[in-house]
């Protein structure tokens, strides 16, 4: 039994919500009733333990959680003591309610500690509009809030203190290790047991990657270390992807000695940044492998300029550059993932010549640029953010007014209901809200018979108390939804008779206040945006894949200044943020059945790609020294990078017809007749060749496609 249980808590994530709750919430009530001989004090202070040890689960190193839960209660206490203070007038508080859930709701997806303040924050303006009381107890229900918040915060990093981004960071170390070895097979060994096996690795590399990437507890935002640890996964992902199509080749063609330390300089590069993840004090290695990686590029560059001059027969070296894909390929991403991996653990690279991939953009990580950057990509109806905001703003509102207007005991329960089961479709939300009714019925049944067993008998009433503030935490994450609301009911009820003894009718009042609210919720659902997902998903999908076709083809025509690149480049990564985060909520529906949101990862990772894509084609005309590349094979770049964009603008399913044989034959014969006929300068061929690369490897992707 425990093996199953620990199975289902993967982390001991739930056991360590509920030691924590354990903890304090009993201890802090009793606190409430018998040294303060304060019912608001103690009330509040269990009530903001158990949600801001549930809810919030915060990040980071110590200094940093112990920040985030004293911001938590100051919103927190701000929100509730500003809720007690307009709670007299019903029009006020339902304005107030949806203004503020809509901003904090929305708030929440900057960041990862701001998600994790939102249930709390909200809980506590709910907690101050719904729960009557004269402005005079303010000062009781502040004191209840701050203690319970300074109580929290001690627990969250003493006990069982856990980091959900450290296992990010430990898989992508392991991962950016094993990619490197692989690379190193790709690059040096003809024997297929062993470029087996380096495949076998790579997928488990992939696999590993992908248990960290998009799912509901990943990284998001645009913090610094939120925006370092995404890009890091997404640029493993796509080291995976060169190297499983390069090892799957059976007749590897010989690279060049300075073609293949360029690779193996770049798996050095791989190993760093994974030395620095394990642990930042090696982040000095990133410097000697970043300098070692532009002197063999620059070797690797000059024997092909050399090739170039020297070959005759066009074919032989085409495909003597295009053999070299993986380790410029496996470069440019591992220049990137050294440059997120030193932003991540706070190591400055050093300048290096040639070619090192420059800081991130995001150097000024300020809060309002951060902020505004944000507002910029999501406020917007087609965001998922934004409707999830939107939703849960006017249906908590509904909850405010139906709880005033009823007048009703405990209208708490009204809102708390409301929240627990709002989902982004209908479907889903009507799911929680029969489940909702199932747990909350089977918590009064429990408590009923309790009662009937023990009465008014305060010390077993106080069993039930402590029993459940363990369960309340625990169960939902190994039980399920329909056990958490059962253990949180009979929470409710023992903790009523404790401070008023009304037996089984505290649950029956639950019931009717939990059904008002789960109501309420269906009702929204069904009014604001009520379909699936997906729709919503294929459409920002399609839009990102344009707006990297149309980046992809001005960076190959070289159409337009720095300026208007960075403004498309601007857009196209909004377009994606927008598209990640229906994606995310993709992943939490499908939370039993990931397997169903696999086509959609992959088909926004090519639009991703095509944005890496462009920026390596971008870099190419300062690494070849903007050398012209010949007018013949220019034309059929900008004819490949346009059949490219084509295919990617619907965003779903292979294109039909394929366009990589085009793209392949096409670009193949312009490159063949401009050496043969010795048009332009070597360092001109090379270059288109090198653009090349990217737009066949572009064009593959996108007949792969599901």
């Amino acid at each position: 039994m425990f093996a199953g249980l620990a199975a289902r808590d993967p982390g001991n994530i739930g056991l360590a919500r509920g030691v924590r709750a354990l903890l304090a919430g009993p201890a802090l009530f009793a606190l409430g009733l018998e040294v303060f001989h304060n019912d608001t004090v103690a009330i509040m202070a269990i009530f903001a333990a158990v949600s801001a040890l549930v809810f919030a689960d915060f990040g980071g190193t110590v200094r940093e959680r112990l920040i985030a839960y004293s911001v938590l209660a100051c919103v927190g206490g701000a929100l509730m003591a500003f809720g007690t203070a307009v709670a007299g007038s019903p029009v006020v508080s339902v304005l107030v309610a949806f203004v503020a859930v809509f901003a904090v709701r929305f708030a929440g997806n900057v960041g990862p500690r701001f998600a994790a303040a939102v249930s709390p924050a909200v809980l506590g303006l709910m907690l101050g509009l719904l729960v009557p009381a004269p402005v005079a107890q303010i000062p009781d229900r502040l004191l209840g809030w701050i203690i319970a918040s300074a109580v929290a915060a001690v627990l969250a990093v003493t006990v069982m203190a856990h980091r959900p981004s450290v296992r990010v960071v430990d898989v992508a170390a392991d991962a950016a290790g094993r990619l490197a070895d692989s690379l190193r097979v790709a690059l040096t060994s003809a024997d297929s047991d062993a470029r087996a096996e380096a495949l076998n690795m790579v997928v488990r590399a992939r696999a590993a990657i992908r248990s960290v990437a998009l799912v509901p507890s990943r990284p998001s935002g645009p913090g610094a270390r939120d925006v370092a640890r995404r890009q890091i996964l997404d640029r493993l992902i796509r080291v995976a992807g060169v190297l499983e199509t390069t090892l799957k080749v059976s007749e590897p063609v010989e690279l060049s000695r300075e073609m293949r330390d360029f690779g193996l300089a770049a798996a050095a590069l791989l190993d760093a940044s994974a030395a620095t993840l394990r642990d930042p004090a090696a982040g000095t290695q990133l410097d000697d492998a970043l300098q070692a990686l532009d002197g063999a590029r620059e070797r690797g560059f000059a024997r092909l300029e050399q090739l170039a001059g020297d070959t005759v027969d066009g074919d032989v070296l085409v495909d003597r550059i295009d053999a070299g894909f993986a380790a410029r390929a496996s470069a440019v991403h591992g220049e990137a993932i050294a440059t997120e991996v030193a932003a991540l653990t706070g190591h400055v690279i050093a300048a290096a010549g040639g070619g090192s991939t420059p800081p991130p953009a995001r150097a000024s990580t300020e809060l309002r640029t951060r902020v505004g950057r944000f507002a910029d990509a999501y406020v917007e109806p087609i965001s998922v953010w934004f409707r999830d905001a939107f939703r849960a703003a006017f249906a908590l509102s509904v909850a405010v007014a139906v709880a005033q207007a009823l007048q009703l005991d405990h209208a708490f329960w009204v809102a708390l209901g409301t929240l627990s089961v709002l989902r982004s479709t209908a479907l889903a939300t009507g799911q929680d809200a029969v489940r909702a009714a199932w747990g909350t019925g089977l918590g009064v049944a429990v408590s009923s018979l309790v009662l009937v067993a023990v009465g008014d008998q305060a010390g077993w009433l106080w069993v039930g108390v402590i029993v459940c503030s363990f369960l309340l935490a625990y169960l939902p994450i190994v039980a399920g939804f329909v056990w958490g609301q059962a253990a949180f009911t009979v929470f409710v009820v023992m903790l009523f008779n404790i401070v008023e003894p009304t037996g089984w009718h505290t649950g029956l009042i639950r019931i009717e206040n939990v059904g008002l609210g789960v109501l309420v919720s269906t009702a929204v659902a069904f009014m604001f945006w009520p379909r699936r997902i997906e729709p919503l998903l294929q459409q920002l999908i399609a839009r990102a894949s344009t707006h990297a076709g149309a980046l992809l083809v001005r960076v190959v025509r070289a159409a337009g200044n720095e300026e208007d690149v960075d403004a498309s480049t601007n857009a196209l990564a909004a377009e994606e943020a927008r598209a990640r985060a229906a994606l995310v909520e993709l992943m939490t529906q499908r939370r039993g059945h990931p397997a169903g949101a696999t086509p959609w990862i992959e088909r926004l990772a090519i639009a991703s790609h095509t944005r890496s894509a462009a920026n390596a084609v971008l870099r190419l005309r300062g690494l070849v020294d903007a050398a012209p590349i010949p007018e013949p094979l220019q034309g059929a770049l900008e004819s490949a990078a346009s059949a490219v964009a084509d295919g990617l603008a619907p965003g779903v399913g292979a294109p039909d017809p394929p366009i990589e044989p085009s793209v392949d034959a096409d670009t193949r014969a312009a490159a063949v007749a401009t050496i043969t006929g010795g048009a332009g300068s070597r360092r001109g061929v090379v270059r288109g060749l090198l653009v090349r690369d990217w737009l066949l490897a572009l064009a593959t992707q996108c007949e792969q496609r599901p």
